[in-house]
Parts: structure tokens; C-alpha cells; sequence
């Protein structure tokens, strides 16, 4: 790393070069199209997964009203959601904003990546291999993918700028250090703001600032490197804390964290001065560390707000259940597992880390803070799969070296990178069709496994068109006059739970009522005691297809779930064994039976006379938006001929020979209409 750089613009690479660059934030780009089709419909867009329909639901609000943000976004992700609506007031539309923001989040961040990684080896290859890295990382690319709305992308901006910050201001010419400084300022104080676990985020920084004297050696050069570094903290302090105070944002203990940092660098600089001066200065700033840390320790156990928020973070991170709170290693072991989230760079970076060793044992504090990053986030990702994506950008710039290295083993490339020094701007030599082929197919071999699992991984996440279409539909049909919530409140598998009420309802904050309800509703007692007791709360219910319950049905004699079987397979109507529902109007079925919608209704009662104690059928056709479904329902007689039988359908019924007609009004009063 030199210190002649003067800035940003100087880590481009040559001009003559500079296409190169372009060509991989395209392909960057390019691999975070895959959920195109599932995301741009002709009335609007459908953001991945569920999530992003909460913080939807937060943007309109913010924007509907004067600007400002609703308590819950104040203490979650304040800077994510203003920022959001903002762009929202831009575009027209908090669809579109929050569906191409992860876009232009993850272009920045590459040329952030690709800055560091040139930084830090003096050669723009390495840059441009970690860029490509950056873009076949299925889990990055999974979070950053065209309408992935969530604030992870935003997250990965915010890491990127303060690892690149970090990188520039060790190895950064004097004149420019106060640019280097300021970004980091905005940059850790962006983090902080922008989620309430951006102090998790800032961790590797504090860390790294606190080693930099043991790689370096602490002398006075070495302080007055870390100056600017402590005066960046200070600005984080004063932007995170001030926004606090003005607008309410964040609790006082996530603010609080970059004075924690800015206290900290200073004290590193402090016991650096200290320790030059002593006969075996690296051992006295070590002892000196390990007292500050105790110091650290002892003070925090008078601190019960961090305390508090600190258990908070690791409750939150102890959840069991979700897939992203699973392991890297949970599903598919540790080496499967790595791949299909990562690709192959884990295994790419190894290549780089001899020749990173040396770089760090002789003081480079660049490679001292991606590997700090590196080892930080991996593991965090080894325990929890949520933080793979915050890992991607170090692991990028580790594994763009770890290629190029092995490229100039395989003598496809002259550099001379695994001895730490440059060979001039003329970098890439390939005059033979050997040297081309070895180089097309490392690269292929490198590359294309990540950008396949990427497919995989980002089909998983989208929302199916059909939901989409159903979510449209009941929107569409819940508009009749009178209908408020909770009566259009969706029912749904969790997991789409947010998509269903926030084009339905406008409410896409909260899930636990389909998180305790919706598969012991398919899957346990009678629809009518779920009836008695949802009646109040639901107002649609939504069944699709599940794969498990239709394999199970094939090896199993019972079939799928009774109460799946009744709804999914005959839209309530009687059939195998199963008498029909009373409630669960079938209002939606999809034309390939994927998805089908139900109102809840109380249902109008027919009532009558027939033989005693026979089988009684009452029946009628009902029409669907794409076809009609034959309904009937079944009962028995009491042993003096009476019978009684709620359906929740209007229409013409047939009772035998006979007929009665039921009515709307008559199903959603819950009347009784008696047979002749």
C-alpha cells in the first residue's frame, strides 16, 4: 500500500482499462436481474420475499404524512426508511424506491470494494477479480437483488465506505486524510442510524483500530496515523448522537457506540505515545490494552442500559427457527454450505492469506483491517447465516488476491503480487492462446458456481406471481363499501403473510398471528372451531399448494391434512369423506389450482325436513373468477326427519328435489332459511 494516492478517482484503474471496470459492476449488475420476472408486473411490482412489505408499510407512512417517522421505524432503521421515502417522493412510488435501491446500493459498494482491494495491492486486476466476486455471491446477490427491499443492502453501503475509509486513512497522503476522515464519520454514524444492530457492524473497526499499533509498531508515526482515524469516530459521534437528540432516532446506547469508539481510538493513541517511549514498546501497548479492557469490562457492568440493549441483541441473535438465524454450516455441511451461499471465494481466499500474512507482519494496516473485517464477519456468518452478506466484501477482496495469485502460479499473469511488490501499470499479459484459455477457464470455474446458486437461491426468495395475483385480486374484491379492518385482515403462511395485507389492508408490520395460527388451522381439530375462533380477526384466508403435504400424501393413507384437503383440493365442497365447510367461502382459485382465496362468513342455515336419520345433500354451482365450482354440502337427519346445514355461498340451492334460494345478505347476517 502507497501513500501517494490522492483519493478515490486515483483507484480507478488506466484509462485505457477503465471499460473493464464498467464490464464487471454490468455483470454485478446483471446477476441481480434474476428476480425480473418475478418483481416487475404490468400493475405494479412485487418485492422479494415478506420483509420488504414491512418497511413498504413504513415508507407510506412516512410519506403520507408530514414527513416524519413512525415510532417504530424511529428506533429500527431510521436512516433506511427516511431515506427510502425520500427516493419514494422522487420516483412516485415506494415499489419501485425500495425495489431498485438495492441496485444502485450494491454499484456503489462494488466500486467501493474494487477501491480497496486496488488500494491496498497496487494493481487494478485484484480490484477488478473482487468486484466480480462481489457479484457471484449468491448471498449477496440474493440481498441485493432487484426488489430486494430490505434494508440489508443499505447495511452492505455502510461497510464497504468504512472499510475503504479505514484502508485510505492508514495508507492516505496527508493532503487527503481529512476527506478519508470525514467519510468515515458519516459512514460509522450512517451505520448506527441506519439499524439498531449497525453497532454489531462497527465492531471489526474498533477492533482493528485497537491492533494497528501491534502490526505497525506503536511509534509516533503510527499515532499520528491513527489521528485522523479517532477524528472520524469523533464526527460519527457527534452526527449519530446529535440526530438523536433532534429527531428521537436510535436508542441512547446505539449512538452511544461511536463516543465508545472515539474514546477508545484515543485512548490507542494515547498508550501508543505511551508505550514508544518504553524499552518493549509492543508488549507495554499489549499489557496497557489488556488493562483498558478491563477497565472497559468493570465500567460495564454499571451500564444496565447497555447491559439491557446488549441482551437485547443477544436474544434477538438466539432466536431459533428462522433461516437466516441458522449456521452457514446447518443443511448442507461445511463445505456445501460455504459454496451454495458464497461460491467459491471462501475457498479462493485461502490462496491469499500467506501472501496476506506477510503484508500485515510488515505493517500494513490495510490488509490488517480486511482481515480483521473477514475474520469478524465470518464468524458471525458461521453462527448466523444473516451476517454472510456483511462478510462478502472483505471475503471479496481476499478472495480477488487469492485468484490473482493463483493466476500468476499458473503463469497466466506476471504479476508478483505473493512478493508484496507491484510490476508496473502494463498488467495482464496474455499473448498465447494457452495463457487465454487457462485464463477463460479459471475464471469460469471460479465464477460460475456462484452466479448458479445465485438463480437457485433468488428463486427461493421471490414472491410467486400467482400470490401476487391472488394478493391483487382480494385487494380488488375487499374494496366494497363497509369493509374495514380486521374484516379484510389476511390470513396466510407467515411467510407471504405481509405481501397479502399490505396491498389488502395497508398493514404489513406484524405476523404473529399467522406465525401461531395459519398451519395449525391446515393442520389440526375443525375448520368450524377455528371459525369460532378467528371469526372476529380474519377476513380472508389464503391456501397454496405445499409440496410437503402433497408428497406426504402419496406414501401416507390418510392423505395431506384433512382441514388442507377440504379447503385446497375442493374449494370446501364435500368430498372424500369430508362433508363440506360452513365459513370458508371460496372466493379465488387460481386457474392451475396453485393458490385459492376463502372469505370468512358466518354462513346462512338451511333448514328442513327428510327422511329420518338419512343422508341429506344440499348443492348449488358457484362462479369463480376463472371457472365455477360445483359446492355442496352434507348432513344427516335427526331421528324426527329435521335438519339443519350452514353453507356460505349465495345461491340456488338443491335439497333433494326440492330447492332453496340463499342470499347474500343472508350469508353474511348468518340467517336461517328454511326448505319447503
Amino acid at each position: 500500500m502507497t501513500d501517494g494516492g490522492t483519493g478515490l478517482r486515483d483507484r480507478l484503474p488506466p484509462l485505457r482499462h477503465r471499460h473493464l471496470l464498467l464490464a464487471a459492476l454490468a455483470v454485478l449488475v446483471a446477476v441481480r436481474l434474476f428476480s425480473l420476472p418475478a418483481v416487475v408486473h404490468p400493475d405494479g411490482v412485487a418485492l422479494l420475499s415478506n420483509d420488504p412489505y414491512f418497511y413498504r408499510t413504513l415508507v407510506d407512512r412516512t410519506v403520507a404524512g408530514p414527513f416524519a417517522l413512525p415510532a417504530r421505524a424511529r428506533v429500527g432503521e431510521p436512516l433506511f426508511v427516511a431515506t427510502l421515502a425520500a427516493a419514494t417522493v422522487l420516483v412516485g412510488s415506494s415499489g419501485v424506491a425500495l425495489a431498485v435501491y438495492p441496485l444502485v446500493a450494491t454499484v456503489v459498494s462494488g466500486v467501493l470494494v474494487y477501491a480497496t482491494a486496488a488500494r491496498i495491492t497496487d494493481d487494478f486486476r485484484v480490484g477488478l477479480a473482487s468486484v466480480l466476486w462481489l457479484a457471484t455471491m449468491p448471498v449477496h446477490a440474493w440481498r441485493t437483488s432487484l426488489g430486494g427491499g430490505d434494508h440489508h443492502a443499505f447495511d452492505y453501503l455502510w461497510v464497504a465506505l468504512t472499510l475503504y475509509c479505514l484502508v485510505a486513512l492508514l495508507g492516505e497522503a496527508e493532503r487527503n486524510r481529512r476527506r478519508a476522515a470525514l467519510g468515515l464519520g458519516v459512514a460509522v454514524g450512517a451505520q448506527v442510524l441506519a439499524w439498531e444492530g449497525g453497532p454489531l457492524l462497527v465492531l471489526p473497526a474498533a477492533l482493528g483500530v485497537g491492533a494497528v499499533p501491534l502490526v505497525r509498531g506503536p511509534t509516533a508515526e503510527t499515532a499520528h496515523r491513527l489521528r485522523p482515524v479517532v477524528g472520524g469516530f469523533v464526527l460519527a459521534s457527534v452526527v449519530a448522537v446529535g440526530v438523536h437528540a433532534l429527531l428521537g432516532w436510535q436508542s441512547w446506547p446505539v449512538v452511544a457506540v461511536p463516543v465508545l469508539c472515539a474514546v477508545g481510538g484515543a485512548g490507542a493513541v494515547g498508550l501508543t505515545r505511551v508505550a514508544a517511549r518504553t524499552a518493549r514498546p509492543r508488549a507495554a501497548y499489549a499489557v496497557g490494552g489488556l488493562v483498558g479492557l478491563g477497565v472497559v469490562a468493570s465500567l460495564w457492568f454499571g451500564a444496565s442500559a447497555f447491559r439491557a440493549e446488549a441482551t437485547a441483541g443477544a436474544a434477538f441473535l438466539a432466536r431459533p427457527g428462522t433461516w437466516e438465524m441458522a449456521g452457514l454450516f446447518e443443511d448442507f455441511g461445511p463445505v456445501l454450505g460455504p459454496v451454495i451461499l458464497l461460491g467459491y471465494a471462501p475457498f479462493v481466499a485461502l490462496a491469499a492469506l500467506p501472501s496476506v500474512g506477510r503484508r500485515i507482519r510488515a505493517g500494513d494496516a490495510g490488509w490488517l483491517f480486511v482481515l480483521t473485517y473477514a475474520l469478524v464477519f465470518g464468524a458471525l456468518a458461521v453462527s448466523h447465516r444473516r451476517f454472510a452478506g456483511e462478510f462478502a466484501a472483505p471475503l471479496a477482496i481476499l478472495a480477488g488476491m487469492g485468484l490473482v495469485v493463483l493466476l500468476w502460479s499458473l503463469g497466466v499473469c506476471r504479476s508478483v503480487l505473493a512478493a508484496g511488490r507491484p510490476d508496473g501499470e502494463e498488467r495482464v499479459s496474455l499473448p498465447g492462446r494457452r495463457r487465454t484459455l487457462l485464463l477463460a477457464g479459471v475464471s469460469v470455474g471460479a465464477y460460475a458456481p456462484g452466479t448458479h446458486f445465485t438463480r437457485l437461491v433468488v428463486e427461493e426468495s421471490v414472491v410467486d406471481p400467482r400470490l401476487y395475483r391472488a394478493a391483487r385480486w382480494i385487494e380488488r374484491y375487499a374494496r366494497r363499501p363497509g369493509l374495514d379492518y380486521p374484516e379484510n385482515y389476511v390470513l396466510s403462511e407467515e411467510g407471504r403473510n405481509r405481501m397479502f395485507n399490505y396491498f389488502v389492508n395497508g398493514r404489513g408490520l406484524s405476523t404473529p398471528l399467522a406465525a401461531e395460527t395459519y398451519v395449525p388451522l391446515l393442520t389440526t381439530e375443525r375448520l368450524s372451531s377455528w371459525y369460532g375462533r378467528l371469526a372476529d380477526r380474519v377476513g380472508f384466508l389464503v391456501v397454496r399448494t405445499v409440496p410437503a403435504y402433497e408428497s406426504a400424501g402419496e406414501s401416507l393413507v390418510a392423505g395431506p391434512p384433512a382441514n388442507y384437503r377440504q379447503l385446497h383440493h375442493h374449494l370446501g365442497s364435500a368430498a372424500d369423506g369430508l362433508d363440506g365447510v360452513a365459513h370458508y367461502r371460496a372466493v379465488y382459485a387460481s386457474p392451475d389450482g396453485f393458490v385459492s382465496v376463502f372469505e370468512l362468513v358466518p354462513g346462512a342455515t338451511i333448514t328442513g325436513r327428510d327422511r329420518p336419520e338419512d343422508r341429506v345433500v344440499v348443492e348449488t354451482t358457484v362462479s369463480l373468477p376463472h371457472g365455477s365450482l360445483d359446492f355442496r354440502r352434507r348432513t344427516e337427519a335427526a331421528a324426527d326427519g329435521t335438519f339443519t346445514v350452514t353453507v356460505p355461498h349465495p345461491g340456488q340451492y338443491t335439497v333433494g328435489e326440492r330447492t332453496v334460494r340463499v342470499t347474500e345478505r343472508a350469508v353474511r347476517a348468518g340467517a336461517t332459511v328454511s326448505v319447503e
